[in-house]
Order: C-alpha cells, then sequence, then structure tokens
C-alpha cells in the first residue's frame, strides 16, 4: 500500500483521488516524480486542484481547501 494512501485513509472520510496515465498517453506532469527518482527520497506528489488551463471540467470545489489542509496536516511526520 503506497504511503500517500495511508495517509488519505487516516483521514475521515479518505480524502485521495488516484490518477494514472496509460503509457501510451502523452501527458503533464508535476516536478514530484523527477525530483524523487534524482535524490532518491521517498516522495509524495500532491496537490490542490484548481481551475485549469487544460479543461473546462476541470475545477476545484470550496471544500478541496479544507481537505487538502487535512490531509498535509495527518500527513506531516514532524511531531
Amino acid at each position: 500500500m503506497s504511503l500517500d494512501l495511508v495517509v488519505s485513509l487516516i483521514c475521515s472520510p479518505p480524502i485521495m483521488q488516484e490518477f494514472v496515465v496509460r503509457n501510451d498517453s502523452p501527458c503533464g506532469s508535476t516536478i514530484g516524480p523527477m525530483l524523487s527518482a534524482k535524490l532518491g527520497l521517498r516522495t509524495i506528489d500532491v496537490g490542490n486542484p484548481q481551475l485549469s488551463m487544460h479543461s473546462i471540467r476541470e475545477v476545484g470545489g470550496t471544500d478541496d481547501v479544507g481537505h487538502a489542509i487535512k490531509l498535509f496536516e495527518v500527513g506531516s511526520f514532524e511531531r
């Protein structure tokens, strides 16, 4: 089980959407996977939905900000 899924399941209700891109479909990416590979660190690439420049159907809701804050608080391993 991935670390981001474990952190999401700790939240009540779980607040993670899994997104997978097919190998034969070009898609943009964040710098998360590149930094993880270059630095050799375990990383979780998370982001908060927002209005998108790519799709009129890709928008964020008002509850999304609160969900992101909760995910970051639960997932913080500095105690």
